[in-house]
């Protein structure tokens, strides 16, 4: 078994300011996601990536990019992970209710807590799609 990985492309990853331009021609002039990869020397599939996860954060928190919604702004994403499903204000919200909550020596447990933030989800109307084992979970809560 092979201990240490061996890069298999010589190429280095694109440069961010070259996909932040890419993204850019593709927002503000409306060139096509070929036309702009061509234009920048990248890959249709790396600008597309780069475009989804810029509309993504633009719907994600419409809130702070309405001043500048430029890819600058937007596109730093190292960031990969999870679906989020609340906003930073709606997370700040739920955690300060649950710091009030403690303080009034309600403690919750964990399952009560993620019930509690699902019904928080539900409630605006953030829920993509509930599954089986999850509705299970909170019916015997």
């Amino acid at each position: 078994m092979v201990r240490t990985y061996q890069r298999k492309r010589d190429k280095p990853p694109p440069d961010l300011a070259t996909l932040q331009r890419a993204v850019a021609s593709i927002v503000k002039d409306g060139s096509s996601i070929r036309a702009a990869a061509e234009n920048f020397g990248l890959k249709k599939s790396t600008v597309n990536d780069a475009l989804r996860r810029y509309r993504a954060e633009l719907d994600a928190q419409p809130d702070i990019l309405e001043t500048d919604k430029s890819p600058a702004k937007v596109l730093p994403s190292e960031r990969r992970g999870f679906w989020q499903v609340f906003t930073r204000e709606q997370e700040k919200q739920l955690t300060e209710y649950l710091k009030a909550a403690s303080l009034m020596n309600h403690g919750l447990t964990g399952l009560s807590t993620r019930k509690l933030a699902y019904e928080f989800a539900v409630k605006l109307n953030k829920m993509r799609h509930l599954t089986n084992s999850l509705m299970s979970a909170i019916d015997k809560a």
